[in-house]
């Protein structure tokens, strides 16, 4: 199955943001087959993927493990100059900006209570009742759940 991260279709080279009607119109070609994951979590494109899925994962994790987790990855990729996607780096300086636009940090921090509050109420909305919404609230969880989807994948050759 197709695996798209949507980070990688919005931000294109050097940090230029797609505008909206772009975004958009490429999140539908990529959702337009049989079967695909997508990662990312962009409320502008939200209906595009979700009138067309069967399944949203929602990892909702504690802001401690959030940061545990995503402090380090920030800090490991910005020193290794690690490319994301689209010829794009994090930079370290951004770290000491407060400005949520470039520290990735900042920003998770003060979108972290609405993006949970958004998918709370996504999941009792009838407008999304044809949906299965599987929350995992810690890497456990999210272990147990990998685990058993690698057990459930249809053999390859098999039709």
């Amino acid at each position: 199955m197709p695996f798209v991260e949507l980070d990688g279709v919005f931000h294109q080279a050097g940090w230029t943001r797609l505008p909206p009607e772009e975004f958009e119109r490429r999140v539908e070609l990529l959702a337009d087959g049989p079967g695909w994951v997508m990662d990312g979590n962009y409320s502008s494109v939200r209906p595009v993927l979700w009138t067309r899925a069967d399944t949203v994962v929602y990892l909702d994790a504690t802001m401690a493990t959030m940061l545990w987790r995503l402090i380090p990855r920030t800090l490991h990729r910005s020193l290794r100059h690690t490319e994301l996607w689209n010829g794009n780096r994090e930079k370290l300086g951004n770290l000491l900006k407060l400005d949520p636009e470039v520290n990735l940090i900042v920003w998770s921090v003060r979108n972290f209570d609405r993006h949970r509050r958004s998918f709370r109420a996504a999941m009792v909305d009838p407008q999304w009742s044809d949906l299965t919404f599987v929350r995992l609230c810690s890497p456990t969880q999210v272990e147990i759940f990998l685990k058993n989807a690698k057990e459930l994948a249809p053999c390859e050759g098999v039709v």
